[in-house]
């Protein structure tokens, strides 16, 4: 059923990239993305993901889903530095997706990812990231 998805997926896209009236934004992206990843296609995941990377589409430029498409994928491959880049892109980035980022990789034993992420987080990599107070009075 895997391949069957992958194969639905990839020929849906070869139309529509044939089709000249047809844009493919990140949504369409990253909705192939999610077959590769849930098929464990990760070396066509990792070719999507530098396509999306290379940015030489405007209307491809990653969002939080797309990041947390990517980061199992790259962490496995080892290329912690493009999740880095990934998440850097987002921009202003609230603690809490930071913190579904990371729970995502522990729930996929890439610990070693999730604790460089954690660290570069902690050393102030991500400005726009700010954790959230709790004030327990």
């Amino acid at each position: 059923a895997k391949a069957r998805n992958n194969y639905v997926v990839n020929k849906v896209m070869g139309l529509l990239r044939e089709r000249d009236n047809v844009e493919i934004d990140i949504v369409t992206i990253n909705s192939q993305l999610r077959v590769r990843v849930l098929s464990q296609n990760h070396e066509e995941a990792i070719i999507l993901i530098d396509e999306i990377l290379e940015g030489k589409n405007v209307a491809l430029k990653p969002d939080k889903y797309t990041v947390d498409l990517a980061l199992v994928p790259l962490a496995r491959e080892g290329r912690l530095e493009k999740v880095v880049e990934l998440i850097d892109g987002l921009g202003k980035l609230d603690a809490k997706t930071l913190s579904a980022f990371l729970t995502r990789l522990v729930d996929s034993r890439e610990i070693e990812a999730a604790e460089v992420i954690f660290n570069k987080f902690l050393n102030g990599d991500f400005p726009d990231c700010q954790p959230m107070a709790r004030h327990f009075n």
